[in-house]
């Protein structure tokens, strides 16, 4: 983009559904953790958080793509969809839930790879 200094460029990555996919799938399938949160008077998202601790790094080869707006960066598609794939008969929710995750910090990982392959950061 365009840098308030001339001569500059503001470089960004945005993931249109990165928090909203959680926000989404929290609103959608876990009334049950919402319920629960309000009883004992913690926010729902410590519960959430606290199923998927068991969860291994990888849910159980589960993909999301966080896609539920369209997508700006990189791939700039106001077309592209979310979509859960690698499901079976064993997928459980919580492995939706780490799957939510993983696709969304996988999308903000992909925007910094374009960046670093341009040479515009490091690590």
């Amino acid at each position: 983009c365009c840098c308030a200094v001339p001569g500059a460029w503001h470089v960004m990555g945005v993931t249109q559904g990165a928090g909203l996919s959680l926000k989404w799938f929290k609103d959608q399938f876990c009334q049950d953790y919402v319920e629960e949160a309000k009883k004992q008077g913690i926010d729902v998202y410590d519960l959430i958080n606290r199923d998927i601790e068991k969860i291994p790094v990888g849910s159980d080869r589960l993909l999301y793509l966080p896609y539920l707006m369209g997508e700006r960066s990189p791939h700039n598609n106001p077309l592209a969809r979310a979509t859960f794939t690698g499901m079976t008969m064993d997928t459980t929710r919580t492995d939706m839930t780490q799957a939510v995750l993983e696709g969304v910090a996988f999308a903000i990982r992909d925007s910094f790879e374009v960046a670093k392959s341009l040479g515009m950061c490091t690590g």
